[in-house]
This record gives structure tokens, C-alpha cells and sequence, in this order.
């Protein structure tokens, strides 16, 4: 469903690893596309998946995006022109802090911002770029996942073979399952007794 307001907004579309996040996200931005307006998508570059410069969900649906580097959102800009009406930007959780500041101007100057990404690493901890989005977002939007184990609702992400002293973000969903609450619990026992919050 497209948005429609009288200014440029915010919807952050956030939630577990499978939940369609990038489906719902690019599923958005097309739809500028449908009605004859400009739009345009961006990906982290520590996002190796696709080889190519696309935006592509577990369905199959896909788009093309420009990569931008993680650790500079703010190159952003250097795509933007006086046509662009939407902007799409995926997997959020990789980019560094100063995206909430990009975002935030792009919306300002009357452009629709739909971003997307993880709402929790393995651990059960929030991805800070996400979290700092939520507030200043028109529209929020949580996705859920179906559970590997047992087939209910799942809000979590489990990473095969984790660790608690074991911080890093690994690249590819074969390394993760959606759980929910009771299943994250069963698999995670040695990270509930050894991650401290943050």
C-alpha cells in the first residue's frame, strides 16, 4: 500500500530474519514507479548476497539498488535529484548511525523514505540505527516471521552455531532461523545465561 500524505514521511518497516521486510519494501517503492513517478533504492555494500546491484526478496521480488558504503549514509545525497518522489533503502541495521540524520533531511525535503531492516541480532539485542528510527518514523511498520521449529509467530532470529562472546553480524540468512519466543529460548540457553543486555 503506497502512503499518502501532503509532505515527505518516514515508515520503517523492521522485524525478524524471513519476515518479508524486503518484499514489503520494494513492493512500496514500486509502486511509485506504476504511477509514472521517479524512485530510487539503496543497499549497505557489506551486504555481499547479490553480486549484482539489486534489492531481491526470498519471493523472488527484486529491484534495482545502488550500493553505498556502511559507514557513510550520507553519500546518499550524491544520488538524489529534484524528481526523485521516493526513496527505498535496505537491510538499515548495517548502516552507521548518521543514516538517521539522512533520512530525516531526505523526508524534509518532501521525498517518501521507506527503510528497512532487522529489529534484533541474535541475541535478542536492537540494532541502534534501527531503534533511533522507530521514533522519528510516520509510519511503523513489524513484520513477523513464521517459527522454524513449531510453525507459530516468530519476532526472533536465532544464528546456527552462536556463541555469547560471539558479536558479529554474519552475512546470509543460512546462518539464521525465525523463532518465537519459546523456541528462541529452547535453542539460545547458553546465550540467556551469558549475553548481558547492552
Amino acid at each position: 500500500m503506497r502512503r499518502k500524505q501532503n509532505s515527505g514521511f518516514i515508515e520503517t518497516i523492521y522485524g525478524p530474519m524471513y519476515s518479508g521486510k524486503s518484499n514489503e519494501l520494494v513492493s512500496r517503492i514500486k509502486a511509485y514507479g506504476y504511477a509514472g513517478e521517479k524512485y530510487i533504492a539503496f543497499s549497505p555494500d557489506i551486504d555481499t548476497r547479490n553480486k549484482k546491484n539489486i534489492i531481491i526478496s526470498r519471493t523472488g521480488i527484486q529491484n534495482l539498488a545502488t550500493k553505498i558504503n556502511s559507514k557513510f549514509p550520507e553519500d546518499i545525497f550524491k544520488y538524489i535529484s529534484k524528481d526523485i518522489k521516493a526513496v527505498g533503502i535496505d537491510e538499515a541495521q548495517f548502516f552507521n548511525i548518521s543514516l538517521i540524520d539522512v533520512v530525516d533531511k531526505l523526508a524534509n525535503l518532501g521525498i517518501d523514505v521507506y527503510v528497512a531492516g532487522l529489529n534484533l541480532d541474535f541475541a535478542k539485542r536492537p540494532f541502534e540505527t534501527i531503534m533511533k528510527l522507530l521514533p522519528i518514523s510516520e509510519f511503523v511498520t513489524s513484520k513477523m516471521a513464521v517459527c522454524f521449529d513449531c510453525g507459530s509467530n516468530a519476532y526472533f532470529s536465532s544464528r546456527i552455531n552462536s556463541s555469547p562472546s560471539d558479536n558479529a553480524v554474519l552475512i546470509g540468512t543460512n546462518q539464521y532461523k525465525a523463532h518465537c519466543r519459546k523456541c528462541w529460548n529452547k535453542t539460545n540457553k547458553n546465550l540467556i545465561k551469558g549475553v548481558k543486555s547492552v
